[in-house]
């Protein structure tokens, strides 16, 4: 009987079998109709699975290393992420161009990516740009779970290491500065990126 390899559908798995035979518990058994989800309920859903998890995992700092700061390590892993986030903008940064913008868009496509609502705006010369998000659901998940204090402070490590990382990373004197945020009270979390010299 012929062996036969193949992928195990929806893993990068690889199983063997014998082709033309199937288990006999699978003997009596039919193949059920699978509904496929459009792509935008996959996104969405995908989107509340990360923040889960992401809520999920502190919980787990939380019961199994209570002498840690579970805040700390939150804001840690923001920074972490921040610098993995920081290498992929690199990659598509115009140089030659005012960088503020540039920040401010690819920003604003990560947080539309996560379901936020983002607006940005620059200055006509380049050196300025505002990212203004006016909901966010990472908001509403830490005001919901009780920890509105480390909403912000993941949201500034995340902002301030891309950009200090893009900073170190083209030699350009880039910042950021966080004017008003929904932690806060203020209606939007609003950040200004200023380019110098």
């Amino acid at each position: 009987m012929e062996i036969t390899e193949r992928p195990e559908p929806g893993t990068g798995n690889r199983c063997r079998f014998e082709a033309g035979s199937q288990p006999e518990a699978d003997a009596q058994m039919h193949t059920a109709e699978t509904p496929e989800p459009p792509l935008e309920t996959r996104f969405a859903v995908l989107a509340q699975i990360c923040r889960a998890q992401h809520f999920a995992w502190r919980q787990a700092v939380v019961e199994m290393c209570p002498e840690v700061d579970a805040a700390d390590v939150g804001t840690r892993m923001w920074e972490i992420t921040a610098r993995e986030t920081a290498k992929a903008y690199l990659r598509r940064l115009d140089l030659s161009k005012p960088l503020p913008p540039q920040l401010a868009q690819h920003f604003a496509w990560s947080s539309t990516c996560m379901d936020e609502a983002v607006t940005v705006t620059e200055s006509p010369a380049g050196d300025e740009a505002q990212v203004i998000h006016h909901a966010c659901p990472w908001f509403d998940w830490h005001t919901r779970l009780g920890l509105l204090a480390e909403d912000r402070s993941g949201c500034d490590a995340w902002f301030f290491t891309v950009v200090d990382e893009v900073a170190k990373a083209t030699a350009i004197d880039v910042r950021i500065e966080t004017i008003a945020t929904l932690p806060d009270d203020a209606c939007t979390c609003t950040r200004r990126i200023t380019q110098h010299g």
